[in-house]
């Protein structure tokens, strides 16, 4: 750059004589200097703050000025760094072209957090995660944020504050958002409108983030802000035809704004946001408000205070400095005052920061001492506090706490509402009195007192568990804003303890898991004492294990408030009925509680004594409740305590991992004594120990409650014999992949588990494929022919169960259910089992003799049910339990499909199901037309095989079945559901409410082929059912009176009721079928092959073969069945990928954008490696057919397509050889219409629409309701 040389004169004279034209100024400098600004050219130069000179280090000390010593009233002359001048010049006195200043506001909007919108609505934008996923220190869970927020009256120099926060800490080459520093000739006007969020770039790397929050102006009064009318400008040039970008904020409707009036209605509202109605707004008769209740202001100083009040750690008040200084706390008094009783279960106060800007350079320097600063301004108020009347309020006693000393010193005052308060001068910063490195030196000062304070802050909440991580902070703010803009917002305080369970509340049947286990231990004798003991500190641990897995903030005795009803409910109960008695009858303890010791005492051998119910005499039942609670809070405030300690020494060490670990020592502690108590109570021999590995030892079990946190449902059974919820899978296993986790140690037993038992989880926005499985006896052969075929479409490397997520069957089809899915079987295994089973079950007999089958089945049963029994029992082992108790092989197959078998309740004449899960029952009026059949005991769970001789139990070929543990006799699941399609569709509501089906196969046992004129009635089993219904009606009295214990009658009374709508399956396929629209009809298939001959009888044994060809021969010859089953098979295929929901954000208007990425549903590491076959059976697809490779086609509704993923050979080769799906580095996003856009997602095999398949969980619309 070449320098202007001055021409004439001496420039050392014209610097000494204090000429303002400066000769070492290029043309570009000298030209700008009118707007205060030095465009700084060449190394080593400074600028001086007085002089407005830049000077070399040579040519400093030639001025006069520099040279010598300032008077006492003069400013110091100081070298100053032009990259600082000019980072405070851009900070404090903006570029003041309209045009640049209007296209400032318009790309401020972005940075808008929540406002006004139109009319009485609030808005809230997705700033706060924005902001979030852009630190570059870990995912949003990881981030503790702090919030600063900024208040103070407009004009005051808010905007420029935090301007200068950012600018001054921002790296070289970083550019971070900043809010717009108003013109000075609109200083009275508000520059931005609501309240709008930055970052603090010195934390932005950090885990703790710093987010500057600057508020709207609390006197700006009624006038739209610059931002407002800015953007209003530019909507209206441009028609409202503006391309807003994701986030993008139009600015809300001012009520009583003249400019308001006119902005397109398009942009009266804020985009990228959730609008909520201010409820308190509306006009009320009863209660009419003010006309200032509704007026900007108004809500501006009453409402914004609430929210920043509640979610600040640091508030800091920027005002201009006043000679006045009570003005200046009562603003401070009057805000919080407004705010502080608007929230509770607050962990701590924020802090206070009073910034009195455009402070006069010429302070003594230790008046910029924020220490000093302090002290002045509550000493100079001490002085007149007890005079003016405007502090009274404040100081007088509080009705509500007489107790309380009243404040009569400023300091006392404040810390009533903020937990301190810190004074700091920021200088003004005008032309001929420039101080930059003063201004810098109170800015650090400022930016380290906000890190101090904020630290603090989050050093408190840590202690009382109140500390949001990124992810938490959120929810609780909408939660807030809903709160807030409530009809009792203005009244109501915001109670963060109570927010945390209105996401995340304790389950119901925490009171009922809580009893059964105190009710096992006292019911196994063990000591009151020892209850309590072991009792009170197991139940602190779940319940300090359950806050930290649902993250809930609050003090132990604020989450143990939450719990104590239940847990009075619970021991209430136990304590009034269930309390044990102390006497002895024959040197044995009497064994009749509480509530039921009418008639005296007894012990287990049921020998009786008369006398009363003796309560022990050193534990008091009426206050060993109080007792209990008493030691759980104890409990848990030391779990806590150490928690937080350690999480102070390890910043690594979430509160999460350490609860998990706490929690699983004191399962291990707590289960070791119920074992060692037992075993000590009931001693065994010496070959039953030996025969009782330690992975069996006596233990409390559980069928439903989920042991290891007594919140859960149990649901994954391990090899150890406990049942786990989903949640503590998660906890104490270790995740494999995205959809699966692998728990190598029981929590509650602490032995490992030999296998290991590994759960694939459901993805989130997966949907449902349910397999249906008609009764029929043998001809159930004919649904595992099917099932060959399919599994052959598929590539015959895949097992056909790992495409399922519920199976349901009756009778022989809930036999197959439970070879396939319980016993792990194959195909071809489950067909040689099924064969075997019809052979011992169905042995010849006599039976088959016209005559003497119609009269003799009438009376007995054709079949006797020990050999039916020992069948099962060898093929599904005599132990293993529906639910509780996994054979090995069962576990091996890493099957989590959720099965279900039907049958009949003997005394109730009602359907029920048996299944290996768990899942809440509706109000009973709203219960399915069957039951639920689950012991609450573990030990007296049935067994798979009495589930599938309970659904197999068909009335006049074998006796109805007496399930000892439960004493309930059950007949034929076929009676009332022969075709389980309604169970099924009752059950994946139930198990997943929200989510839709993907694929219903429906498999049934064959059909006659009827002429028109042949009646239904020709069916052979109708005509059986129709011999036990005349039979009834002939012999009913004699029946019940000769042979009460065969209840024949009662039999085919329920046989006969349901005959018609339950044995012909087909017809309940149709009326399910018709039920259905468009869309699910192609997801819902049915194949059941035509049989020419008469159907033949449940036990032929003889017509197998017959039955398998005819399915043969079926698929052979018929087109039809064979694109069916393909297009069934695809289906499979498709549903077995998923999109994973990465982020979603409101565009504009009703536009919308989502992103993720697809997935494959099976696990990497699966034993059946069915990534590895896909990938085969995508290659041979098109290298057999000659086709192009199969593709994903993205695209919404009404469109072509916006994204297509081909399967390319080298997607395929990772598959194959590395059994890993990976279709894309990246998430991909794909932009929507609407809300209630359609989003599809295809496999396509093709090019026509009958080659294209969804995946699993689609088409779906994302609607912010979903959020």
């Amino acid at each position: 750059m070449d320098f202007l040389v001055p021409d004439s004169g001496s420039g050392n004279e014209a610097l000494e004589d204090g000429a303002l034209e400066n000769p070492w100024l290029t043309a570009e400098e000298t030209s700008q200097r009118g707007t205060f600004r030095t465009v700084i050219r060449g190394p080593d130069r400074f600028l001086c703050n007085i002089c407005d000179y830049t000077l070399c280090p040579d040519c400093w000390p030639k001025p006069l000025q520099h040279r010598q010593k300032p008077r006492k009233d003069q400013l110091k002359h100081e070298k100053t760094d032009p990259a600082l001048i000019r980072k405070i010049d851009d900070a404090l006195h903006p570029d003041q072209d309209p045009q640049q200043y209007a296209e400032l506001h318009i790309n401020d909007r972005d940075t808008t957090w929540f406002g006004l919108g139109t009319g009485n609505y609030f808005v809230e934008s997705d700033r706060f995660m924005a902001l979030m996923t852009e630190c570059t220190y870990g995912k949003p869970s990881a981030l503790s944020p702090s919030l600063v927020s900024f208040v103070g009256q407009t004009g005051a120099g808010k905007s420029s504050l935090i301007n200068l926060l950012i600018s001054l800490s921002q790296n070289e080459g970083e550019s971070f958002e900043k809010p717009i520093v108003s013109l000075e000739r609109q200083s009275n006007v508000p520059t931005s409108g609501d309240v709008h969020l930055y970052q603090d770039p010195r934390t932005v790397r950090d885990q703790n983030p710093l987010l500057f929050a600057d508020c709207e102006g609390l006197n700006g009064g009624e006038g739209a802000p610059a931002s407002s009318v800015a953007c209003a400008s530019q909507e209206r040039h441009k028609h409202v035809e503006s391309d807003h970008s994701i986030g993008t904020w139009a600015i809300a409707a001012r009520s009583g704004a003249t400019a308001a009036k006119s902005i397109p209605p398009a942009i009266l509202k804020y985009v990228g946001g959730k609008l909520r109605e201010l409820l308190w707004l509306k006009p009320d008769k009863k209660k009419s408000k003010s006309s200032e209740a509704m007026n900007r202001q108004y809500i501006v100083e009453e409402f914004y205070s609430r929210i920043l009040y509640t979610f600040s750690d640091v508030v800091v008040f920027v005002l201009q400095e006043t000679r006045t200084v009570e003005n200046v706390v009562i603003l401070l008094l009057d805000w919080a005052s407004k705010s502080i009783e608007k929230s509770s279960n607050q962990a701590c106060l924020p802090h206070g920061i009073l910034v009195l800007n455009m402070a006069p350079v010429d302070l003594d320097e230790a008046d910029w001492d924020s220490q000093k600063s302090t002290q002045w301004l509550f000493q100079e108020l001490d002085k007149q506090i007890n005079n003016n009347s405007r502090f009274h309020k404040y100081m007088k006693p509080d009705p509500k706490h007489p107790d309380r000393m009243p404040k009569t010193t400023t300091e006392e005052l404040l810390q009533l509402y903020y937990s301190t308060i810190k004074v700091i001068r920021m200088p003004e910063f005008r032309k001929g009195s420039r101080q930059p490195r003063l201004i810098e030196a109170q800015v650090r000062s400022l930016s380290d007192q906000i890190l101090h304070n904020c630290e603090a802050v989050r050093d408190r909440k840590l202690k009382a568990r109140t500390l949001l991580n990124a992810e938490q902070f959120g929810p609780y703010l909408k939660l807030a804003f809903d709160h807030f803009a409530g009809i009792e917002g203005l009244n109501k305080p915001f109670d963060f303890v109570q927010a945390s369970f209105l996401s995340s509340t304790v389950q119901p049947d925490f009171s009922s898991n809580l009893f059964g286990i105190a009710f096992t231990l006292l019911s196994r004798r063990v000591s009151e004492r020892d209850t309590l003991s072991w009792l009170s500190k197991l139940v602190a641990s779940c319940i300090m294990f359950e806050a930290s897995r649902q993250s809930r903030p609050g003090r132990e005795d604020q989450i143990l408030a939450e719990y104590s009803p239940q847990i009075d409910s619970a021991l209430g109960k136990v304590v009034n009925e269930y309390w044990p008695c102390q006497a002895q009858v024959n040197g044995e303890p009497c064994i009749n509680f509480l509530g039921g010791h009418t008639k005296g005492h007894q012990n287990e051998a049921g020998t009786f004594q008369p006398g009363p119910f003796e309560a022990s005499g050193h534990i008091d039942p009426t206050v060993w409740i109080k007792d209990f609670q008493d030691r759980t809070c104890q409990h848990l405030s030391k779990l806590f305590d150490e928690i937080t300690r350690r999480r102070r020494n390890s910043a690594s060490l979430t509160e999460l991992k350490l609860a998990t670990e706490s929690h699983r020592k004191t399962l291990g502690e707590f289960f070791q004594k119920c074992s060692d108590h037992y075993s000590a109570q009931k001693p065994m021999d010496l070959a039953n120990k030996e025969r009782l590995s330690e992975a069996f030892k006596p233990s409390i079990r559980s069928n439903s409650a989920c042991l290891s946190c007594l919140v859960g449902q149990a649901n994954h059974s391990l090899t150890c014999g406990h049942v786990l919820c989903d949640s503590c899978i998660a906890s104490f296993g270790m995740f494999t992949d995205d959809t699966s986790s692998m728990i190598s140690q029981c929590p509650l037993d602490l032995v490992k588990l030999r296998p290991t038992t590994t759960v694939v989880r459901k993805p989130p926005l997966a949907g449902v494929r349910v397999l249906c499985l008609d009764g029929g006896g043998v001809r159930g052969i004919m649904q595992l022919t099917y099932l060959k075929y399919i599994e052959a479409e598929l590539g015959g490397s895949i097992p056909i169960q790992s495409f399922f997520d519920l199976a349901i069957g009756t009778s022989i089809g809930g036999i197959v259910v439970l070879g396939l899915f319980s016993n792990g079987w194959t195909v071809t295994e489950c067909t040689a089992e099924f064969k075997s089973l019809c052979k011992e079950a169905f042995p010849g007999s006599w039976w088959h003799m016209p005559v003497l089958e119609s009269i003799g089945s009438t009376f007995v049963s054709r079949y006797p049910a020990d050999k039916l029994e020992a069948a099962l029992k060898k093929a599904f082992t005599q132990d293993a339990r529906m639910l509780g108790h996994p054979c090995s092989r069962q576990v091996a197959t890493q099957s989590n499909t959720k099965i279900a078998v039907t049958s009949s309740v003997f005394s109730s004449g009602q359907g029920c199901i048996f299944t290996n899960y768990n899942r809440l029952e509706l109000p009973h009026a709203d219960r399915p037309p069957y039951s639920f059949i689950r012991e609450q005991i573990a030990e007296k769970g049935i067994r798979v095989w009495e589930a599938a001789r309970a659904s197999s139990a068909a009335p006049t070929w074998f006796d109805e079945f007496y399930h000892a543990n439960s004493g309930q006799n059950f007949l034929d699941g076929g009676l009332y559901n022969n075709n389980p399609i309604n169970i099924a569709f009752w059950e994946q509501r139930l198990i997943w409410p929200n989510c839709q089906s993907d694929i219903i196969v429906s498999l049934g046992c064959g059909q006659a082929s009827k002429k028109d004129n042949e009646p239904a009635s020709s069916n052979n089993t109708n005509t059986r059912f129709a011999a036990v219904k005349r039979f009834a009606q002939s012999w009913t009295e004699w029946i019940v009176e000769k042979v009460p214990g065969r209840a024949i009658y009662g039999v085919a009374k329920i046989a006969w009721a349901q005959f018609e709508n339950s044995m012909d399956s087909q017809k309940t396929w149709a009326e399910f079928y018709n039920k259905l629209d468009y869309g699910k009809q192609q997801r819902a298939f049915r194949l059941s092959a035509m049989l020419q001959d008469k159907v033949p009888e449940l036990d032929d044994v003889e017509s197998i073969p017959m039955l398998e060809q005819c399915v043969t021969d079926s698929m052979s010859t018929n087109f039809l069945q064979q694109q069916l089953v393909r297009q069934l098979a695809r289906r499979l295929v498709a549903s077995s990928f998923y999109f994973d929901l990465k982020d979603k954000k409101l565009l504009k208007e009703e536009q919308h954008a989502v992103k993720g990425s697809i997935h494959c549903r099976f696990p990497k590491a699966s034993l059946h490696e069915e990534i590895r076959h896909l990938g085969k059976y995508f290659k041979s697809i098109y290298e057999d057919n000659a086709i192009e490779a199969p593709y994903f086609l993205v695209k919404e509704e009404g469109r072509i397509y916006e994204h297509m993923f081909h399967l390319t050979d080298p997607i395929l080769e990772n598959m194959i050889t590395n059994s890993n799906f990976s279709l894309s580095s990246q998430p991909f996003v794909v932009e929507l219409r609407a809300q209630s856009s359609l989003l599809h997602i295809l496999l396509c095999f093709g090019q026509n629409q009958d080659d294209q398949f969804p995946i699993s969980g689609f088409p779906r619309a994302f609607r912010s309701s979903d959020d």
